[in-house]
C-alpha cells in the first residue's frame, strides 16, 4: 500500500513526462509500474529521499 502512496506522490518532479498518467491515471498505478519499473525504482528510496525530489 505504501508504494503506490509514493507512485502517487511522485508527481512532476521525478516524472515529467508521466506527470499526465501518474496524476490523471490514479488507478493505472499498475500500469505505470510496467511502464517506469526503472524509473520507479530510482525513487522507490524512503519518503525521505522522494521529499529531497519534490524540493528540488
Amino acid at each position: 500500500t505504501n508504494i503506490t502512496y509514493n507512485i502517487a506522490g511522485i508527481p512532476s518532479p521525478s516524472f515529467p513526462k508521466q506527470q499526465a498518467p501518474i496524476g490523471s491515471s490514479y488507478p493505472n498505478v499498475q500500469l505505470t509500474f510496467c511502464y517506469g519499473a526503472p524509473y520507479i525504482t530510482s525513487t522507490y528510496l524512503p519518503p525521505t529521499v522522494t521529499n529531497s525530489f519534490n524540493d528540488n
